[in-house]
């Protein structure tokens, strides 16, 4: 038996040689990036050094632990320079090219989300009357708002009926396609008390100061409008498109204007509504992974997409986008358990159909690319199961199969119907946005410029997300969309991914499809980097740096507890640094960006009209200066702030300076009514002075805002009180 003398000697003598192959490998390293000088240099080094590290444990020379996470942890770390670096493409080849040779070398199969489907089916059939049922009234709704068949008692249905009409149709719907499969509900555990802390934490992110830290509309006058619609008017079309530029239907301006009765008529009432999509998108992307990949890495990514300041921020945005990952991620999230318990396949993919109809009520991004995907994802799983029926001659699974994608069919028709027989009945574009933005295909069939644009587009698209800011004003700042320290667990988790459509396992396909149904489609866009028109592939992104985080625990760290104890550790740490970088810095430097650095926005309008709400509704409003915004908007928003639901007339006027000078309209005010004369503190072009000179022992002021942020970029007000 050996003593403990010898242990402790070829202890020392095993340390003593892996630290002589560790200067070994760093001098040789060294040598080679110093001559090459470049990334593919420590690859390089590493394939030299593989031969004799092998040689030597083979003869027992060595006993060591297996090298699978030395090649993983310096994977990682070559990703993080490669992050750290702008996402040096260089960088980022030797990453993946370390972690595929840690991959080949780890002796355990990465799990999956595809099951082999069972022969066992249970039996299914369709809940004929409420199906029938729902689909009346969903043909009565889309009636309402086409008016195809001219029924005259369509015409004039209240929309708060046509929105009643429309929530009891779905419900009925899902009852139908439903039909007699019991959905058994998981036992209260660990996961469901973990998940309900950070859907709970993402609430608070989204909720916190949400009308305050940003004090002005962004890009929230297109719903704030048809929200004054409603006001006027209680019979409009529910699917009717609510403005000439998009095709969108009045669905989500009509849930705002329930919102600002329930939490006020402010900013905050009309951004609720994105709070709640928002944070029920978490929710839905812990369902999808822990159907992909298992409950730790959907706890993960859930964490991750709840701290995301991108997606924070669309949630704190008062406009639709944040609705599509929401549905999108549930259509999906049905299709897995499809594939998961396919005893229930028909059952779950009319809830598939119905969620993929869902898609269809909100901005076109979710429209035409959660279709797609869905048609993509759930033709390869249905094909490859077709295929595997058809060679074991099993009939009953092939009837299934085709049942369960009529069930699929049914859902998605009778739900997305609306939309496009109201489009059809009106004549209006299936994408008026589209028509706008969209590169016009006449001007690049030459091969060159079409082939140039795509070269643009992509260098745009990669710089957004992994380098610089937006071109525009959604998210901005000076960040991409994905924090940096998170840009190699992303790239990992993308490679993980990748390796499982390597191996024929079909949620690989699933992430290529997403990731590039997304950036193709923007490629087909003038503009193809605008944070907008990323919304929906917000949830795949936190998929990946989720299972990149996971993955690359469980690589280095074979301890399973250990591992995953880091992995939730790490993303806790980035959750945290993104939460204070997002409240912060980013916070501070937007509300810089959005008042001055923006064209044709250099002053705050929204502090203007906030000042003025609290003046009688008779005082007329003057701007003596150039605005973003037409005088109607300005007084559109201005009735808004007011709550002003009934009687309002036209009260907001714009003056430019040189118009101002030039025509007599400041000698000849109504003087019978309190005048608000506002002009910008920079560049007054000396209207403060015409004012004081007009009217020097009437006018009082200057008066300035209080709102801190708002200070650098304000009006001036000067009150003239009316005359008794």
């Amino acid at each position: 038996m050996p003593s403990s003398t010898d242990h402790y000697r070829k202890s020392f003598l095993q340390i003593a040689t892996l630290t002589a192959l560790s200067c070994l490998y760093a001098i040789l390293i060294a040598l080679i990036v110093f001559f090459l000088e470049t990334p593919i240099a420590i690859l390089v080094s590493i394939l030299i050094s593989l031969y004799p590290l092998r040689y030597i444990r083979a003869h027992g020379w060595l006993t060591i632990p297996d090298d699978t996470r030395l090649f993983g942890a310096l994977s990682l770390i070559l990703l993080v320079i490669g992050g750290i670096n702008s996402a040096d493409l260089l960088w980022i080849f030797s990453g993946m090219s370390v972690l595929y040779l840690a991959l080949v070398r780890h002796p355990k199969k990465q799990p999956s989300a595809d099951h082999p489907p069972i022969s066992q089916t249970l039996p299914y059939s369709l809940r004929k009357a409420p199906l029938i049922m729902g689909a009346l009234l969903i043909g009565l709704v889309a009636e309402a708002s086409g008016q195809l068949l001219m029924i005259p008692l369509f015409a004039h249905i209240p929309t708060t009926v046509q929105f009643l009409m429309l929530i009891s149709a779905i419900m009925l719907i899902i009852a139908g396609i439903s039909g007699d499969v019991l959905f058994t509900s998981r036992r209260w555990g660990r996961g469901e008390i973990i998940i309900s802390l950070i859907v709970m934490l993402g609430l608070v992110l989204r909720v916190y100061q949400l009308g305050e830290a940003q004090r002005f509309v962004i890009d929230e006058m297109l719903f704030i409008k048809p929200i004054i619609n409603i006001w006027d008017h209680d019979s409009i079309p529910l699917f009717l498109p609510f403005s000439t530029i998009a095709s969108f239907p009045l669905i989500y301006p009509y849930l705002q204007s329930w919102s600002v009765e329930l939490f006020g008529i402010s900013l905050t009432g009309i951004r609720v509504v994105s709070v709640l999509f928002g944070t029920a998108g978490i929710s839905a992307l812990y369902l999808l992974v822990r159907a992909l990949f298992g409950r730790q890495t959907a706890l993960i990514s859930a964490l991750v997409l709840a701290t995301l300041p991108i997606h924070i921020q669309f949630s704190r945005i008062g406009i639709n986008n944040i609705a599509d990952p929401l549905f999108g991620t549930l259509a999906l999230y049905f299709i897995a358990q499809s594939t998961r318990q396919p005893e229930r396949m028909s059952a779950y993919l009319g809830l598939a159909g119905v969620c993929t109809g869902l898609t269809q009520y909100w901005y076109d991004g979710g429209r035409f690319i959660f279709l797609a995907l869905v048609m993509l994802w759930l033709g390869a799983l249905l094909l490859r199961s077709t295929l595997q029926a058809i060679r074991h001659n099993q009939k009953q699974r092939l009837k299934t199969y085709f049942q369960a994608c009529l069930i699929f069919s049914i859902g998605f028709g009778l739900i997305a119907f609306p939309v496009y027989y109201t489009l059809y009945a009106s004549d209006k574009p299936i994408s008026s946005r589209f028509e706008r933005v969209g590169i016009n295909l006449n001007d690049y069939l030459q091969y060159n410029r079409l082939s140039n644009h795509a070269r643009t587009g992509l260098k745009l698209i990669y710089n957004f997300h992994f380098n610089g800011p937006e071109v525009d004003f959604y998210y901005a700042g000076d960040d991409p969309i994905m924090p940096r320290h998170t840009v190699p667990f992303f790239l990992g988790g993308l490679f993980f991914a990748l390796t499982l459509l390597f191996n024929r396992q079909l949620v690989g396909l699933l992430v290529v499809c997403w990731l590039g149904l997304t950036w193709i489609g923007n490629l087909w866009l003038e503009t193809p980097d605008i944070s907008a028109r990323y919304v929906v592939e917000l949830p795949l992104i936190a998929l990946l740096i989720g299972l990149g985080i996971d993955r690359f625990a469980g690589l280095i760290v074979r301890h399973k507890r250990w591992a995953g104890g880091i992995a939730i550790a790490l993303t806790v740490v980035f959750g945290g640094v993104q939460v204070h970088h997002y409240f912060g810095d980013y916070m501070e430097r937007f509300n810089y960006q959005f008042r001055h650095e923006q064209a044709g926005r250099n002053r705050d309008v929204d502090d203007l009209l906030l000042r003025a709400v609290d003046f009688p509704p008779s005082a007329q409003i003057y701007i003596l200066d150039e605005t973003p915004f037409p005088s109607s908007d300005l007084d559109n928003l201005l009735r808004f702030y007011r709550g002003a639901k009934q009687g309002w007339r036209y009260t907001v006027y714009v003056l430019p300076p040189y118009d101002a000078v030039q025509t007599p309209t400041l000698r000849r005010l109504n003087r019978s009514v309190t005048q608000l004369l506002f002009v910008p503190i920079v560049t007054p072009n000396g209207m403060d002075t015409l004012l004081l000179e007009l009217y020097p022992d009437e006018i009082i002021g200057p008066f300035y805002t209080d709102y801190h942020p708002s200070m650098s970029s304000q009006y001036a007000l000067y009150i003239l009180p009316a005359l008794d």
